[in-house]
């Protein structure tokens, strides 16, 4: 090695007649394996700073993409001169955004928090993912910084030894060696301390506090959803205080939920499942409300079903345990109306079936109606002249012997998806809006 060439090309690994010099020093890598720089200084082929590790090690080892976004001006003033890795400034949204493995956690975009307290609130759900990582990485977190340290000082060593050989640096930023959970807090000590009466997320329930709904004895919180939609959520009145006490949802999706903090997890450990790899990410709202405010058991084998479908409807009697994932319990979009121009006595269609208006391949039955049986979907043509006879001739009957009890629980949900309308429906003054 002596007499041979050391070149770098535009990889930044050094090589010796066509081989990598990491490589020639570390010896034979078992198939799988690969070498490993842990400081991430490709110029750095010390010895201590080689290991033979997988792929998986390495990923864990590498610097996470940073966002090239600058801050938002409020932040540069205090001296963050760019954002954590995994958090984002959407600017579109005037909101920040954590990017975790297989889930997003949306902050809010309220004009009553400040930028500051909206990044902190971000940032503050970003060190509790973190912290739980910490763990697993950190051994290699303290290896990285001292080799970084001592790397830095060769160069600066090598330069004031001889400066026209050995330029002053690159050096290696240490500050990005210690890993984001020591970025993340130091960010967190540059913020001015939270003011009393200061919020980190826009509130959850309507500005009167939350909305009574006396008539169907239930509370409701309303949301603005990113597209300026209204959406509420069913509580039980009984709960009433402890709704006051909730932490902020996410409503972005098809059911609320609830970022599953190391805070959290500690509150509620009976929502913690080793089984159930979202909820180890996020908790949904029913789910606590079903284990901890009515105090019932939902084995790892079952997800909570509404049973009139709306899935921000948390009502103690409108949720039910069902064997199988989530998504063989699919809800349908909207709410399953019976046409007004057809009388079945009903003004839902019963849970477990639909109606299709354009299905139908002959031009005298255009219309379809669809049971979901156990083992497949059964279906029957008619019209809008007949679908009244079809319904009461072929579909109740199907219905009486797909479901136990059927008349009680059609009952049961006719009345839960009856209320839900006329909780949504509510108009003017009555129905605040919280962002």
């Amino acid at each position: 090695m002596d007499s041979a060439t050391i070149y770098v090309p535009s990889n930044g690994y050094a090589y010796i007649d066509s081989s990598t010099l990491h490589s020639r020093i570390v010896g034979t890598v078992p198939a799988g394996f690969s070498v490993d720089h842990i400081n991430w200084q490709k110029a750095d082929n010390r010895r201590d700073n080689l290991r033979i590790a997988t792929m998986s090690e390495q990923n864990s080892n590498r610097a996470e993409r940073v966002d090239k976004k600058p801050p938002p001006p409020e932040l540069i003033s205090l001296g963050i001169h760019r954002l954590p890795r995994r958090l984002r400034w959407d600017s579109g949204e005037c909101k920040f955004v954590v990017d975790l493995p297989n889930t997003q956690i949306s902050g809010t975009k309220s004009t009553q928090v400040s930028m500051v307290n909206r990044f902190r609130d971000c940032l503050l759900k970003l060190i509790a993912m973190l912290e739980e990582e910490e763990g697993s990485h950190g051994d290699v977190i303290d290896t990285r910084i001292t080799l970084a340290d001592e790397y830095n000082q060769l160069v600066q060593a090598a330069h004031l030894a001889a400066p026209d050989v050995f330029p002053d640096g690159p050096y290696a930023d240490i500050e990005t060696m210690c890993g984001e959970l020591m970025y993340c807090r130091s960010c967190l000590g540059k913020l001015p301390a939270l003011l009393h009466g200061e919020r980190l997320h826009g509130f959850l329930n309507v500005a009167s506090g939350i909305l009574e709904l006396p008539q169907i004895n239930c509370i409701a919180i309303v949301k603005l959803t990113n597209d300026g939609q209204r959406r509420i959520i069913l509580f039980d009145d009984v709960f009433r205080d402890t709704v006051i006490r909730l932490p902020a949802c996410d409503i972005s999706g098809s059911s609320p939920v609830m970022v599953a903090t190391k805070a959290l997890k500690d509150q509620f450990p009976q929502m913690v499942s080793e089984t159930d790899v979202a909820a180890k990410k996020k908790f949904q709202l029913k789910d606590l409300v079903w284990m901890n405010w009515l105090g019932r058991i939902k084995p790892d084998d079952h997800t909570l079903v509404p049973l009139n479908y709306q899935q921000y409807d948390l009502r103690g009697e409108n949720l039910v345990a069902l064997p199988g994932a989530s998504k063989e319990h699919k809800s349908p979009e909207g709410i399953p109306s019976v046409p007004e121009s057809v009388n079945i006595g009903m003004r839902f269609w019963p849970r477990g079936m639909s109606l299709a208006t354009t299905a139908g391949r002959s031009k005298t039955s255009p219309w379809v109606l669809y049971v979901r049986g156990p083992d497949r979907r059964n279906s029957f043509s008619c019209s809008p002249a007949t679908v009244a006879d079809v319904f009461r001739d072929k579909v109740l009957p199907l219905l009486a012997k797909l479901i136990p009890e059927f008349e009680e629980s059609n009952a049961l949900y006719q009345r839960l998806l009856a209320t839900w309308v006329s909780a949504i429906e509510m108009k003017g003054s009555e129905l605040s809006i919280s962002t």
